[in-house]
């Protein structure tokens, strides 16, 4: 704004006419300059490699969307191939039941009705969809467990029936947590008698909250049809034509299994001709051959494991070696090797002395000289030592409270600190009220899981023959050599897979080529069938396997427990799994998830709800990640009613499982070379303690005890660290060098760890 010569005050406007020219900027234009700041890159020019890179013009756009267009309808057409026609497979319908009071034959005679379709003669509850050109089978599910989770295995589409009154028990819940962990590729759910049992001004409401209550289990339900509504079970039926095709090709050269009966090898398949269709009048009748197809030299044989070969060396190299003068720490055994060349143990001299006289002190020298007089000799000449159990290890008197930390070797001391065992009567009164004292800590805050106490009548050396020390569990390399000894013997002849990722993708690949296309109706001829087996029941069901997934190798699960598990699951309890079309009663081992780099996990001997760990077994190879169900049997209480038996045909008649599914799991890549290590703690008590030197009691309760396992490295629950620094009397104790001063209420502990070997899995006829 500016001010006139009149006083008045003129708004100044920008110009609109004005235009600012960009400036131009001439520096590096010299091809000097410009190859200078190029720094000796060199500008790829040439024509673009892929035909993606290509820029194309518009009608080859266009006709490049067209053809993918095509493609997937043909792929569709395809698919639905197999579904077309009188004689076109099935789609296989399972009908769940929820509550013992649904009819589920009424309720599949209501979908039947609803199109109009009639129940065929060739194959029970299988019925012709002539408004929609298909065929149905209704898979009835009984109000059961296993059976219902069979029938929903088969089934293209799952259909839930509900009471007009449905609530959610213990055993509908855990009927719905176990199909949806197995998985369903389409389900919808129904609801009967709602017109005759509900009024008319609740219903709607009502039908809001059975769905509601459903999501919780299944939140991707869209609509709760009514059975009493014609027109909905019409449009249910329109979308229950709509399924697509699921397997691959059958070859008859891999092996397959029956559920409940085993894994069986395939003698021959023989082609179920189509029924015979209305010719016209010109047209010849033709006689159509049925095809027939057998093995091959390549047909898989039924053995599980590998042939029992047996090496001289490997035989020789399972006998435990008994030379050895320590534990096994790491890969080496310390103390084992000629000590001949060793330089003797440092002693324990006056500063500034100098090497000529080092020589004239001698070995047995005492510090005649010390201070200390803590103990008082009696008349006998034995020492007083303090044994009063409130007497606290820090007020135990040391002498040369300034001295420098010890060397690690064999020490002198004064004369006022000579080890002196008590009695046994008092050693093991002394022991008792400590073990005491630590259960009673160890009830209260669980600060050592693993922890044993050894018999003092017993030889730690012995009793942990099989364990080994590590210097640390996620890094120390694991010597396997000496687990061949303890190794089981069938776990060399199981299979071991170099490379998991691509013997899964060659497998999966191959099952894509069988001779036998999807959609054939066959006869299937097994060999080597056991006649007890005709008596039993007819299977419903034959799975096809893949090469290799008979035979037995290290099955590992990543499984979790549910959160709502009534008590934690134990290692090596009895478990029964469902793998895919496998079910197997297992033992499993617990260990740690996660990778390392030595390949070493810790042994778990719980497993807590909501927690996940690595279950592993032996069990045949499933290929891929593959959903797995986790069921536990039901201990039956003292107040529980027995169960009902029908007298006229023997069977329970009560619908009550035992079985509950405690958690879920997922398989994992099979590795034999995975080592579970199981850890034991022994701790002791810090008897005295001056400065970083600690006498330490109750962890052995012998001098050869003590010299077994003093190259492994001790710990204390606060964090310290440090080693046994020499053996003390016959009663165990030892003296023990920290980094650091510990507290006397501290606890010093040391870990060992021995390889658990999983357990083999038995198959479940249930």
């Amino acid at each position: 704004m500016s001010v006139s010569s009149h006083g008045h005050t003129r708004q100044h406007h920008r110009s609109t006419t004005k235009t600012d020219h960009k400036p131009f900027k001439g520096r590096h234009a010299s091809n000097r300059q410009l190859k200078a700041q190029a720094k000796g890159k060199v500008e790829e020019r040439g024509r673009r490699r892929t035909p993606y890179q290509q820029a194309i013009s518009k009608l080859a756009r266009k006709n490049q969307a067209k053809q993918l267009r095509q493609r997937l309808r043909d792929h569709h057409d395809r698919e639905s191939l197999i579904f077309q026609g009188l004689d076109g497979a099935p789609k296989h319908v399972a009908v769940v039941p929820l509550a013992p009071a649904v009819d589920v034959a009424a309720a599949i005679g209501r979908l039947s009705d609803s199109v109009d379709a009639t129940p065929s003669d060739s194959l029970a509850h299988t019925v012709r969809i002539d408004r929609f050109r298909r065929n149905l089978r209704f898979l009835p599910a009984p109000l059961d467990l296993l059976g219902a989770i069979d029938v929903c295995k088969l089934a293209d589409w799952v259909v839930f029936v509900l009471a007009p009154d449905q609530s959610y028990d213990e055993d509908a819940d855990t009927l719905l947590r176990a199909i949806e962990a197995q998985g369903m590729t389409s389900f919808a759910a129904v609801v009967e008698n709602v017109d005759r049992t509900i009024p008319p001004a609740k219903r709607p409401r009502h039908l809001v909250d059975l769905k509601a209550a459903l999501g919780h289990y299944l939140p991707m339900l869209d609509k709760l049809t009514s059975l009493d509504s014609k027109s909905d079970c019409a449009n249910l039926v329109r979308s229950l034509c709509t399924a697509v095709t699921k397997g691959r090709p059958l070859n008859p050269d891999r092996l397959v299994h029956v559920p409940g009966w085993g894994e069986f090898r395939v003698a021959t398949v023989r082609q179920i001709l189509p029924q015979s269709h209305k010719r016209k009048a010109d047209e010849m009748a033709i006689e159509e051959a049925a095809s027939e197809w057998g093995p091959t030299a390549d047909q898989d044989d039924l053995s599980e494991l590998a042939p029992d070969t047996i090496d001289m060396a490997d035989a020789a190299s399972t006998v435990a070696a008994s030379q050895h003068k320590g534990v096994l720490l790491d890969d080496h055994h310390y103390f084992s090797d000629d000590d001949s060349d060793m330089p003797p143990p440092p002693k324990k001299l006056p500063k500034g002395t100098s090497a000529y006289q080092a020589a004239w002190f001698l070995d047995d020298v005492s510090d005649s000289d010390s201070d200390s007089d803590a103990e008082d000799i009696d008349a006998d000449g034995d020492l007083n030592m303090q044994t009063d159990d409130t007497q606290q290890p820090e007020d135990s008197f040391f002498g040369h409270e300034d001295a420098d930390q010890a060397e690690a070797g064999p020490s002198e001391y004064p004369e006022s600190e000579a080890h002196v065992d008590a009695d046994a009567e008092e050693e093991a009164r002394q022991l008792e009220d400590f073990r005491a004292s630590r259960k009673k800590e160890a009830d209260d805050d669980l600060e050592f899981p693993d922890e044993i106490e050894l018999d003092p009548e017993t030889s730690a050396r012995e009793r942990l023959a099989k364990y080994r020390g590590l210097k640390s569990l996620r890094t120390s390399e694991w010597n396997t050599a000496e687990d061949a000894a303890h190794e089981p013997e069938d776990h060399k002849r199981l299979l071991h897979i170099p490379d998991y990722k691509k013997s899964c993708n060659a497998a999966k690949k191959e099952a894509l080529a069988g001779p036998i296309p999807v959609g054939t109706r066959v006869e299937i001829e097994l060999s080597e069938v056991p006649l007890s087996l005709t008596t039993g029941p007819a299977p419903s069901a034959l799975f096809s396997l893949l090469r290799h997934e008979h035979k037995h190798a290290v099955v590992n699960l990543n499984l979790t427990l549910r959160s709502d598990a009534e008590a934690p699951v134990k290692s090596k309890e009895e478990l029964l799994v469902q793998i895919g079309h496998r079910r197997l009663l297992i033992n499993p081992i617990f260990s740690a998830p996660g990778q390392t780099p030595n390949d070493v996990h810790k042994f778990d001997r719980f497993l807590h709800p909501g927690r996940t760990a690595i279950a592993s077994f032996q069990g045949p190879v499933t290929w891929g990640s593959t959903p797995v169900l986790v069921f536990k049997r039901q201990r039956p209480s003292d107040d529980q009613v027995p169960e009902l038996v029908n007298a006229m045909q023997d069977t329970p008649v009560s619908a009550k499982s035992d079985l509950r599914l405690v958690g879920s799991a997922t398989t994992m890549p099979s590795s034999p070379s995975r080592v579970i290590a199981k850890r034991v703690i022994l701790t002791g008590h810090p008897y005295k303690i001056h400065k970083k030197l600690v006498t330490v009691r109750y962890m052995f309760f012998n001098r050869d005890d003590v010299a077994w396992f003093a190259a492994l490295p001790l710990w204390t629950k606060r964090g310290r660290h440090g080693f046994i620094k020499e053996p003390l009397g016959t009663h165990g104790y030892f003296k023990a060098t920290f980094d650091g001063r510990i507290n006397p209420l501290d606890a010093v502990g040391v870990s060992l760890y021995k390889r658990v070997w999983p357990r083999p899995a038995r198959g479940y006829d249930g």
